[in-house]
């Protein structure tokens, strides 16, 4: 079946599905796409879904989550601190971040140390350079943002 959260919209006159809404995963969106091919051979498939991931409240995050995560962080060329909690920070940051449509995820990188947030990278505008500030401050368990995101000239 269709993952929650997707509207699924079918043209039988031009042969193709139109799907639509938000997903928690980049996993989630592939199997809807593969669903609506395999359901429909020979349909055209529009992917119009975004990748919207859910925020896990700090007390569900385990340590398994967080050691994922760092994982993760490291290969994006972020540090996370050895904490859970930094982890945590980390990864709510990066989900909100990207959920924000003024925030150009890809090219921000964020360092969590003992609840200190550093913001790295290069953002198009001085708003958006400002919006990951606050979208970090915002976050519980940080103590202190560090913008260092630089404008694109």
């Amino acid at each position: 079946s269709i993952p929650e959260g997707i509207k699924v919209t079918a043209d039988a006159n031009r042969s193709q599905i139109t799907l639509s809404g938000a997903v928690a995963s980049k996993e989630v969106r592939n199997q809807a796409v593969e669903l609506a091919k395999s359901a429909s051979p020979g349909a055209v498939v529009v992917d119009m879904l975004q990748v919207q991931p859910q925020e896990v409240p700090r007390a569900e995050y385990t340590a398994d989550m967080a050691q994922a995560d760092r994982e993760k962080a490291r290969t994006l060329g972020d540090s996370i601190g050895n904490s859970a909690d930094d982890a945590w920070v980390h990864s709510t940051i990066v989900r909100k971040l990207l959920r924000d449509p003024e925030t150009p995820v890809a090219n921000i990188h964020v360092d969590v140390r003992g609840g200190v947030v550093t913001l790295r990278g290069h953002v198009d505008s001085d708003d958006q350079k400002t919006e990951a500030g606050n979208v970090a401050q915002k976050t519980d368990g940080v103590k202190r943002v560090n913008n260092r995101l630089r404008v694109k000239a």
